[in-house]
C-alpha cells in the first residue's frame, strides 16, 4: 500500500482486527531496533552539549514554576497491548487529574502550566522518551501510544483501533505528520495502518523530518 501524504476527504478504509498480532510487521520491521538505537545514539553523541543545556533549562523552569516534580510517568499501551510507563517532562499542574481522571488535554487547557505550554509547543516534553526507546518500549517512529482507559473508549467508537498495537508505538509518526489529533481517532487509525503497511528506514527518516518541520512551523493558538 502506498503512503499518500495528504488527508483523505472521504471513504477511509480501516483494516480489521483479523490477524491483529500477525508476524508480518515484525518480519518487515526487522530494521526498527537497530534504526532506533542508531538515531538515538547519534543524537546523543552529536548534540550532547545541546541536550545538557536544554535539559538543565527545562528542569530548572519546571521546578521554579510550582516546585512540583520534573518528570511525569504515565501508563501507556505498547506493542501487543503490553503496558509501560512513558516518560515526559511534566506540563500539567500537580494533581491535574485528581478529580477528572484520565482525559485528553486540549490546546489551551487551563491545567497546562505556563512552562508546559512552551514545552508542548515545541514537543520538548517528549525528550525523556529517549529512555523508553532505549528500553525497547517505544520506537522513534510509530503510532502514538494511548492510555489504556482512553483507548478502551476509542475502541467502542472505532472498532479495530487496537490494530495499531501490532507494532511498537513511536515518538513521531504519519498521523502526527498529517496533523491527525486525538479528536480524530478514525483518521489516526487510517494513517497508522498506512504507515505499518509501508514502513521502511527511508519512510522513518522522512517522517522524522516532517514531524520536526511541523513542530517548528508557526501556528495559531496555544499549545
Amino acid at each position: 500500500m502506498a503512503v499518500r501524504f495528504r488527508r483523505p476527504m472521504t471513504g477511509l478504509s480501516e483494516s480489521g482486527t483479523d490477524g491483529l498480532w500477525d508476524v508480518a510487521p515484525a518480519t518487515r520491521g526487522g530494521y526498527k531496533r537497530p534504526f532506533d538505537l542508531a538515531v538515538v545514539g547519534l543524537m546523543l553523541v552529536l548534540l550532547a552539549p545541546l541536550w545538557v543545556v536544554l535539559g538543565l533549562a527545562v528542569i530548572l523552569a519546571v521546578r521554579l514554576e510550582d516546585g512540583g516534580p520534573v518528570l511525569y510517568r504515565q501508563v501507556r499501551l505498547g506493542r501487543g497491548g503490553a503496558v509501560f510507563r512513558i516518560l515526559k517532562f511534566r506540563t500539567l499542574a500537580v494533581g491535574a487529574e485528581t478529580e477528572t481522571g484520565p482525559v485528553w488535554t486540549e490546546r489551551g487547557n487551563p491545567r497546562i502550566t505556563r512552562v508546559g505550554r512552551v514545552l508542548r509547543r515545541f514537543h520538548l516534553d517528549e525528550l525523556p522518551q529517549a529512555v523508553n526507546i532505549l528500553k525497547g518500549e517505544m520506537s522513534v517512529v510509530g503510532p502514538r501510544p494511548e492510555r489504556p482507559e482512553l483507548a478502551a473508549r476509542i475502541e467502542q467508537d472505532v472498532p479495530g483501533f487496537a490494530a495499531r498495537l501490532r507494532v511498537r508505538p513511536g515518538v513521531a509518526g504519519l498521523a502526527q505528520a498529517e496533523g491527525a489529533g486525538w479528536q480524530e481517532p478514525a483518521l489516526k487509525l487510517h494513517y497508522d495502518n498506512l504507515y505499518i503497511a509501508a514502513m521502511s528506514p527511508w519512510l522513518d527518516l522522512r517522517l522524522c523530518a516532517r514531524c520536526l518541520a511541523r513542530t517548528l512551523r508557526p501556528r495559531r493558538g496555544g499549545p
